[in-house]
């Protein structure tokens, strides 16, 4: 019972850290997505 309670515990806490990891993981692409759109424009314009 302890080690259903232990195995459990540890799940969840990997599955909120992957959910951290993929909300950082979101804005960073965001964040690249809108660098990328300026790079294109600037050299469109250029």
């Amino acid at each position: 019972m302890i080690f259903y309670y232990i195995a459990s515990f540890c799940f969840a806490k990997i599955i909120i850290v992957c959910q951290n990891a993929m909300r950082c993981a979101s804005v960073f692409i965001e964040k690249m997505k809108q660098c990328f759109l300026k790079l294109t424009i600037r050299i469109k314009n250029a």
